[in-house]
């Protein structure tokens, strides 16, 4: 007997029969679930910029990551005085109330890349320079944001963004993917 005759007989027929109404449940099934994953590539970016933009409103509020942060004794004296408090990210609340979620990248149509943080070109309103006696011009936030995450000459950095980037990063947006995979798994029907 030659290889290929006894290739030939190790094969066997199966006879498939498909019902038309399994059939049809069956592509509806692959259909919905097809459907959410559109949804969740779409929407799970979003989801995660709104949740690390909470996160980050609660990191500032609460000061979790400024332990061991010392001011100026000068600006100290005078941030206590003009706004009555000595909350680290937080003067006029400029930066606190113009965090918020915006899309990234070209062709905003269909877009599903989500940042989370100032817009590009948001200013505070001026007249907020301890060193002019609240005089000045307007600064762009993100300038004075990337001042106190990285720091420059006589500032010492005080990173907000780096520390809860690494702190969502550890399970937060795991869960939202998670959360995401339980929605295409139930569309399976």
């Amino acid at each position: 007997m030659s290889v290929r005759q006894n290739i030939q007989t190790g094969f066997m027929s199966i006879k498939i029969v498909l019902v038309a109404s399994d059939l049809q449940r069956l592509y509806g099934a692959i259909k919905r679930v097809n459907n959410n994953a559109i949804l969740e590539a779409r929407n799970n970016p979003y989801r995660n910029a709104v949740a690390f933009k909470n996160l980050l409103l609660l990191n500032i509020n609460s000061q979790k990551h400024m332990k061991g942060w010392t001011y100026d004794k000068r600006y100290k004296k005078w941030k206590q005085k003009t706004v009555g408090h000595l909350n680290f990210w937080k003067l006029y609340g400029h930066l606190v109330k113009n965090l918020t979620v915006f899309p990234v990248g070209a062709g905003f149509g269909r877009m599903n890349r989500w940042m989370a943080g100032i817009t590009p070109g948001v200013t505070d309103k001026g007249n907020t320079s301890w060193l002019e006696g609240n005089k000045g011009r307007p600064v762009l936030i993100s300038v004075y944001s990337r001042w106190l995450e990285f720091g420059r000459t006589r500032q010492p950095p005080k990173p907000i963004f780096t520390p809860t980037t690494k702190e969502y990063a550890g399970r937060r947006w795991l869960r939202i993917g998670k959360n995401s995979i339980v929605t295409i798994r139930r569309a399976w029907r």
